[in-house]
């Protein structure tokens, strides 16, 4: 503790400052030679093995101070590591591009480039709306362009097959495109057991349900796109990605931390498996402590560092227009505060009971039931089975209003909610309205989303896209738009990000503003809180400067505490209802 130890009997003094990197040199070796066994010895020098995922680690020592004896094949990924901040000379890229990519896409393409020669992995981070989707097939086209492509697997959700394929017709013109039909599966074993220069596209229920065939065979290249569907390290779709064979993974997500940082290992252990260590490791020093040490955060900023890139819109596209985001907050209407009271109150009694029966660990699901309920409240009541409200929420009809003014100006707006039922009754009012709506939601096909998507884009007049979140909020882009409405908060920051990027991305030329409706005094001002919590944790991990605290609080997990339940249904406006709540710890 005090910076003082004893070698061969003398006393050696290091700084509190370079104690951190002194531990991890130690711990490295101690596993090294835990792991190795008995060394091998040359010249009576003594060597270890050291498997390749472990060279994040060695760069991450050397980056804090360690000294290595030079190599030819490590100082060429030290040279790597050591320019990744520095210009460099201009990569060619091939002619068969047939767009112009930008200054910071093109550098991009040598960073995949530079990754894919060194036979490691790589995660594309860019923030959503910089191109994720065209870097990655200019970088494909420069492989065909070598003949080092090989036979490439793109896994993406179903709503974005026909988005890939579209973009690399009008990027890649040249590159072969199969869609992959369980139906017909001969054609696409052929290809890559030729080893042909071929894309094939997937999506990950497929890629989940025929395994059997996509492990049997050997990818050149994986990408997975909106790679965050692959967060949960225990997932059937994260097993089935992990079993692929490819020399090159590439994982395409502008969120790759939602949660907690064990997402993160999922997504890095999957492109270089072992770098991160253990996961039970890693999951005792940044998922479960609830603090999270700074010197932990900025040597896994070190490791990560040549595998990631993430660039913002506020770093890269100083021209993109404004983004103004508001927060409107509107009271209840009296026959609506009652039924979201009476939903509190109920479910407040239930859980009491259950608690005192069963114990905390078998409220989880009630807990998030009655929380549900509650938000579809704020929504429309009407939507809750067995309720009957035929009033117009304050919700839509704020929405209605704003709509209205908004397409009759010319403009266009994209409208999110996350319930069914809403859904369906927004899309009658505004048509009642006279208001232009197109629509889609998770039962509307791959061929009639696009069919959806092309006549909004192609209306001359002022219009309106209602999607449920999980629909809309990933890989679309939506520049038409310069009005974004979030009905309803999420718990996680970053859906209602992704969501809001499908306006706010490269090709806008208006500024965009983003309205959120809260109901106030509702479960969903406590929600923006624990939002406020998670991105935190974001910001810490991908943050340039080097002055970060010495520990930051983590993130709350995927675990409903009964002190979370007793924050989310307080009512401060409501004090029988308070006295009700606080009740539940008695």
């Amino acid at each position: 503790a005090s910076g003082l130890f004893d070698h061969q009997g003398k006393l050696y003094y290091i700084s509190e400052k370079n104690l951190p990197s002194i531990k991890r040199l130690e711990n490295f070796w101690k596993r090294l030679q835990i792991r190795s066994g008995v060394p091998s010895s040359k010249n009576k020098k003594i060597y270890y093995p050291l498997p390749r995922s472990e060279i994040l680690e060695l760069l991450a020592l050397r980056a804090s101070g360690a000294i290595f004896e030079d190599h030819a094949s490590f100082r060429e990924i030290c040279e790597f590591y050591d320019g990744l901040d520095q210009p460099r000379p201009e990569l060619a890229l091939p002619k068969t591009l047939p767009i112009a990519l930008k200054p910071y896409q093109h550098l991009a393409v040598q960073w995949l480039y530079d990754l894919y020669r060194l036979r490691l992995g790589a995660i594309l981070a860019d923030d959503m709306g910089l191109g994720k989707t065209p870097q990655t097939i200019a970088f494909l086209e420069l492989l065909r362009s070598k003949k080092q492509m090989g036979p490439t697997l793109i896994v993406v959700p179903s709503s974005l097959v026909l988005n890939w394929t579209s973009e690399i017709q009008r990027f890649a013109p040249k590159l072969p495109v199969y869609c992959f039909d369980s139906k017909f599966p001969d054609t696409i074993e052929k290809k890559v057991q030729k080893q042909d220069h071929c894309v094939v596209i997937a999506t990950y229920g497929l890629l989940t349900e025929h395994i059997h065939f996509f492990e049997t065979l050997v990818w050149n290249i994986c990408v997975f796109d909106e790679a965050q569907n692959l967060k949960n390290i225990l997932a059937k779709r994260t097993e089935a990605a992990r079993k692929l064979q490819a020399r090159f993974k590439l994982c395409l997500t502008g969120t790759p931390l939602e949660n907690h940082m064990g997402e993160l290992y999922a997504l890095l252990d999957l492109v270089v498996p072992g770098c991160l260590g253990n996961y039970l490791s890693f999951r005792d020093r940044y998922v479960q402590p609830d603090v999270i040490l700074g010197e932990d955060i900025e040597f896994l900023k070190l490791k990560m560092r040549p595998l990631v890139l993430r660039r913002t819109k506020a770093q890269i596209l100083s021209e993109l227009p404004e983004k103004i985001q508001s927060t409107i907050k509107l009271p209840f209407e009296k026959r609506q505060e009652k039924i979201y009271r009476d939903i509190a109150l109920a479910g407040n009694q239930k859980i009491k009971e259950i608690l005192q029966q069963k114990g905390a660990s078998r409220t989880q699901l009630e807990m998030l039931a009655a929380l549900l309920r509650l938000r579809q409240a704020c929504s429309d009541p009407g939507g809750l089975p067995g309720v009957r409200y035929l009033l117009k929420p304050p919700k839509i009809a704020a929405l209605q209003e704003a709509l209205t003014e908004i397409t009759t100006n010319g403009q266009s707006a994209l409208v999110f909610t996350q319930f069914l039922a809403t859904f369906h009754r927004m899309e009658k009012a505004f048509q009642k309205e006279g208001i232009l709506v197109f629509s889609m939601n998770g039962s509307t096909s791959i061929r009639e989303r696009a069919s959806v998507l092309k006549k909004f884009q192609e209306e001359t007049r002022g219009c309106v896209l209602l999607m449920t979140l999980k629909t809309g909020g990933v890989g679309l882009n939506l520049v038409k738009a310069s009005y974004v409405f979030h009905l309803e908060p999420w718990w996680n920051p970053a859906a209602e990000n992704q969501a809001t990027d499908r306006a706010h991305r490269m090709g806008q030329s208006r500024c965009v503003q983003v309205f959120r409706y809260l109901m106030q005094d509702s479960v969903e001002e406590k929600i923006q809180t624990l939002q406020g919590r998670k991105q935190a944790t974001f910001d810490a991990l991908f943050s340039e400067t080097e002055n970060l605290s010495t520990k930051i609080k983590k993130s709350p997990g995927g675990i409903l505490t009964q002190s979370d339940f007793e924050y989310l249904i307080r009512s401060e406006g409501c004090s029988d209802f308070v006295d009700n709540a606080q009740q539940l710890g008695q």
